[in-house]
């Protein structure tokens, strides 16, 4: 027998008389390590207590006065789109939550035609008031517009962007402003 086998075998003798010392000793290790413990769980399912069916019934009794929020714009529609399909599909079509869908310029016709076909519940679209989106006039613009170009210049991530900070502005606190959000006391983003 080579010298790799009888290392090997020396290692498993010392470990089962480890094991077969540590049963007689204490108690609870013989008790986890017993054949028969061993067998129940192989045989038992993964969750010891089954869950009850009705957890997976909607409850529409429960349900959450919340909807789904969409900071989009026109040129998004695509994306848009792909994100609500997804969500119908593994969420929103056994519960129905409304969506609300936001822009800081008017939503187009064929944005607001096709949203609404893919979705299960209500859609309702709301313009972002000025105030809301755009920074205040007690900002100084040079020294925004030299952060901003240092950001860039450092290659933060849309750092120089003017509309990515307008949408962090609005998310940051005023989005739950909006009137369409006012009868709603939860919500969800969907980017």
């Amino acid at each position: 027998m080579n010298t790799p086998a009888r290392y090997i075998l020396v290692a498993l003798a010392v470990l089962l008389g480890l094991h077969f010392i540590l049963s007689f000793s204490h108690e609870d290790y013989g008790k986890a390590t017993s054949l028969s413990t061993l067998k129940n769980k192989l045989q038992s399912p993964v969750y010891p207590h089954n869950v009850p069916d009705s957890y997976y019934t909607t409850n529409q009794t429960r349900k959450a006065n919340a909807a789904f929020v969409i900071l989009a714009r026109n040129g998004d529609l695509p994306g848009v789109l792909e994100s609500i399909k997804q969500n119908e599909d593994r969420f929103n079509k056994r519960y129905g939550y409304p969506y609300v869908f936001l822009n800081e310029e008017p939503f187009s016709a064929d944005f607001i035609k096709y949203t609404s076909e893919v979705v299960s519940t209500q859609t309702s679209y709301g313009l972002i008031p000025h105030d809301h989106w755009y920074q205040p006039k007690w900002i100084d613009e040079e020294k925004a517009s030299a952060a901003r170009k240092m950001m860039e210049q450092k290659q933060v991530i849309y750092g120089g962007s003017l509309p990515y900070r307008n949408m962090c502005r609005f998310n940051s606190g005023f989005f739950f402003r909006h009137e369409l959000l006012q009868k709603y006391d939860y919500y969800w983003r969907i980017e």
